[in-house]
């Protein structure tokens, strides 16, 4: 996340990873978080990878503070591509 601050980020994770946890979709799992004032900004619903990145995220310190003076959107495609922007007001 501190890399996004001067450029977006973008991540290409690793598939089998996800298939040995037990994740066996296809065609991917697409979501969207956006973090801002230190907590999340959107609900998580159908979307449970999402929801323990962000908790993950926000239970970091480091992270937390970042989130408190910034604004950042994760994003992850169906090509299992995790994008990291930081928003700018």
């Amino acid at each position: 996340m501190k890399k996004s601050l001067a450029a977006d980020q973008q991540l290409a994770l690793n598939i089998p990873d996800f298939e040995r946890a037990g994740y066996k979709r296809k065609s991917g799992y697409k979501f969207h978080v956006e973090l801002k004032d230190g907590r999340l900004n959107n609900v998580l619903v159908d979307a449970p990878i999402a929801s323990s990145l962000a908790s993950t995220l926000l239970d970091d310190a480091v992270v937390k503070e970042l989130a408190n003076t910034n604004e950042f959107h994760i994003s992850m495609n169906t090509k299992f591509q995790l994008t990291i922007k930081r928003i700018q007001s």
